[in-house]
């Protein structure tokens, strides 16, 4: 039988352990990893608590043994809802625990000569798309703010449009899934703004794409900040 409490008395023994006590503290998130994965297993109340887990592991901190599961359970829970609110929580949160995991997104122009990517996207746009490593295919959301949205200003506020969109898996005409030899990576998107790569050619790519000679610092900042 599932037991629900001992669920409760397994994640607050854990959470009590202090980060400096590493060993004792994985081996208490483990048990408490395996207890609710069996859970899961026996179909016990499967997709109450799978939600539960996946709103949990998409929060918490990552160190914990399941921080690997979230794309797995985001299948599961997508795969048992037929609420379209729901599923773009559910793609809003494991957009969320992407970005935690690797803590950025990254940031492309079109690679030189790519003639469909500067035929359909806007220059200046702010491209935004997750940087595995070893994918043909990258999809890309992408935000010029041609309808000029209010506070939307510098280069960092759009691609934190296009990135709030591609983390949420949002319905927009903004996106779309090209080869990875069209992109040339120019920099990477985090919780601060755009940190560019150390690289003059890609610096200098940027640059062109923005239309400026020299990029000014303010653009890689939120203007609300």
């Amino acid at each position: 039988m599932f037991d629900s409490q001992k669920i409760v008395r397994l994640l607050k023994s854990a959470r009590k352990i202090p980060a400096e006590q590493e060993a004792k503290r994985q081996r208490a998130w483990q048990q408490f990893a395996t207890y609710l994965l069996s859970g899961v297993a026996d179909q016990s109340k499967t997709y109450q608590y799978a939600q539960r887990l996946f709103m949990w592991l998409c929060y918490e901190d990552t160190s914990n043994p399941l921080s690997q599961e979230v794309g797995s359970l985001f299948i599961f829970l997508r795969e048992h809802t037929e609420s379209v609110h729901l599923l773009y929580h559910y793609g809003f949160w494991e957009g969320m625990a992407y970005q935690r995991r690797t803590n950025r997104l990254a940031l492309f122009v079109p690679a030189q000569h790519e003639k469909w990517m500067t035929a359909h996207i806007a220059p200046c746009s702010a491209i935004v798309g997750k940087a595995d490593d070893g994918e043909e295919e990258v999809t890309i959301y992408y935000e010029g703010n041609l309808h000029g949205y209010a506070g939307v200003v510098t280069y960092a506020d759009r691609a934190k449009k296009a990135a709030d969109r591609l983390l949420a898996d949002y319905p927009t005409s903004a996106f779309a899934a090209v080869p990875r030899s069209a992109l040339l990576q120019v920099g990477w998107f985090g919780k601060t703004g755009v940190t560019l790569l150390d690289d003059e050619h890609a610096k200098g790519a940027l640059a062109s794409w923005l239309e400026v000679q020299v990029i000014d610092p303010q653009e890689l900042r939120f203007s609300s900040q």
